[in-house]
């Protein structure tokens, strides 16, 4: 999703909790023009335990209840048709959760995944971030995660982390689709570990050559580059000491997805963000944006991917 977003993906368990990001998934749909898809997937396994069902209830076979949330479904997207007139279509899965997403967004070309986070049971919460996780690691366009405390359906207040990773061009580009014309300030923060005195040399001028781009379009910002001793931690603090309403990651994922509750950068962010975070898994983008390359140039020079700064600066 180098261009114009025109298809986004909202998964939904039909909780309350889901609301908000649902909010923000039509916005954005408004906002581009673009169709919204509705996606409920029912999982066998847990059936019991995510609120498809009251736990000990018992169906004969998953095509009943997948009947019975096609019906509540199909009504949500009459509803969100009729009140926003957009474009809505809306689809019932059996399935894993993550593997049908990806199956939706090669379906029907997706360019954007909208999902609610942070669940009101201590299972929820374990099966939403398992499967943001494994969503995130393994689709090809930008993930957009919405707690459910979060009304607004803009952002003012962008976050932009920079780290010594490739991949900063897409990231700018893709959030630039979420700045609101004269109305939103962008933070970048090169974020290095400490003593790694090279490294901040590196990530200084990526901030730099960003701050350029964003001077160039009239774009409200600041910059900094720090020193720090866990960058994701950190990361969250900041975020919210200055109170930013989205935060930006590169989610270039390895290992298994075990390891969610263990330690890597993105793999925190999920856990503890309290905030909205787009994911941008330059790595499987750049795969599946090869072959059409040469439609989807990002204006940023390839130099950003060699580039923040010590100095603070501050343009209105």
């Amino acid at each position: 999703m180098h261009g114009a977003i025109k298809n986004i993906l909202f998964p939904t368990d039909f909780s309350p909790n889901a609301d908000n990001a649902l909010n923000m998934a039509i916005s954005v749909a408004i906002k581009h023009n673009a169709d919204l898809h509705l996606l409920h997937v029912i999982i066998p396994q847990f059936i019991s335990m995510i609120g498809e069902i009251p736990f000990g209830t018992a169906y004969e076979n998953y095509v009943d209840l997948e009947k019975i949330n096609k019906h509540t479904i199909d009504n949500l997207a009459n509803t969100i048709r009729k009140k926003n007139r957009i474009a809505v279509f809306s689809h019932t899965k059996i399935g894993s959760i993550s593997e049908t997403i990806e199956e939706m967004r090669h379906q029907q070309d997706i360019d954007l995944i909208i999902m609610g986070t942070h669940g009101n049971s201590p299972i929820k919460n374990l099966l939403i971030g398992s499967n943001t996780f494994k969503t995130i690691k393994t689709t090809s366009c930008p993930v957009l995660t919405i707690p459910s405390h979060f009304e607004a359906t803009h952002f003012f207040n962008i976050l932009f982390p920079v780290r010594n990773v490739e991949g900063i061009d897409e990231k700018y580009a893709i959030t630039s689709s979420f700045i609101q014309k004269n109305q939103t300030k962008i933070e970048l923060l090169g974020v290095v570990d400490f003593y790694d005195f090279s490294t901040f040399e590196v990530v200084s001028k990526k901030v730099e050559a960003i701050l350029k781009e964003l001077i160039l379009k009239g774009i409200s910002s600041s910059c900094r580059t720090v020193f720090c001793s866990n960058i994701a931690n950190f990361i969250l603090e900041y975020a919210q000491f200055n109170h930013a309403d989205l935060i930006v990651i590169n989610a270039n994922i390895d290992g298994d997805w075990r390891e969610l509750f263990g330690g890597t950068y993105t793999q925190k962010i999920i856990n503890y963000a309290q905030h909205p975070v787009l994911y941008i898994n330059t790595t499987t983008i750049k795969t599946s944006q090869k072959k059409t390359e040469s439609d989807s140039k990002s204006n940023i020079s390839s130099e950003l991917i060699l580039s923040p700064i010590s100095n603070i600066h501050h343009l209105n």
